[in-house]
């Protein structure tokens, strides 16, 4: 069944999800030891920008590529 599908796929999901959040972490943190603080973020996916405020980020602009 569809729900039996959803299920089997939300491990997958929930662990890429979790590396992925785990990776812009990484990169906010080199990005804030370089010393930037506004950046401008290239990208094509319409997804949600990602929340880096907690690492005194902030996306000024959203550029498609």
């Amino acid at each position: 069944s569809q729900q039996e599908k959803g299920e089997k796929l939300n491990p997958f999901v929930k662990r890429h999800s979790s590396l992925r959040q785990r990776e812009i972490g990484i990169g906010a943190q080199i990005l804030h030891d370089l010393g930037i603080r506004k950046i401008r973020l290239l990208t094509n996916n319409p997804r949600p920008r990602p929340d880096v405020g907690g690492y005194d980020l902030e996306i000024v602009e959203q550029v498609a590529i």
